[in-house]
């Protein structure tokens, strides 16, 4: 009986330890996601399928001159340049934007090129 009491235990402390030890793991990869995102100088969004963005970072708000909250309030298409529109409704919106040179609309209409580096993308 005590014998077993032990293992019981052991295993008890074992599996505590692990369970412990992932959360922390886990709480860290959140935080350097989190970091990530916030800090990067990269366009970085997050885009539900109802055509609006959920999350945008910082870059999209310096780049474009809209808050956040404008940007997440409108489907996303209405910052793609009109004469993109039709190719960018073609690629398909999950497409990566490696690919992709688009115009995008900021908050006085001036128009410039939105894209990624060569080499970025499957293509590059």
């Amino acid at each position: 009986m005590t014998r077993r009491f032990v293992t019981r235990a052991v295993t008890f402390l074992l599996v505590g330890t692990l369970v412990g030890w992932l959360t922390d793991r886990r709480f860290e990869q959140e935080e350097q996601s989190v970091r990530q995102f916030e800090f990067s100088l990269e366009l970085l969004g997050v885009a539900g399928f109802d055509g609006h963005f959920k999350r945008v970072n910082p870059a999209f708000v310096r780049l474009l001159a809209y808050s956040a909250e404008e940007l997440c309030s409108r489907p996303f298409m209405d910052f793609v340049h009109p004469d993109d529109r039709q190719s960018t409704e073609a690629e398909g919106l999950g497409h990566a934007l490696g690919d992709l040179t688009h115009r995008r609309l900021i908050v006085d209409d001036e128009h410039g090129a939105l894209g990624a580096p060569r080499g970025v993308g499957a293509g590059g």
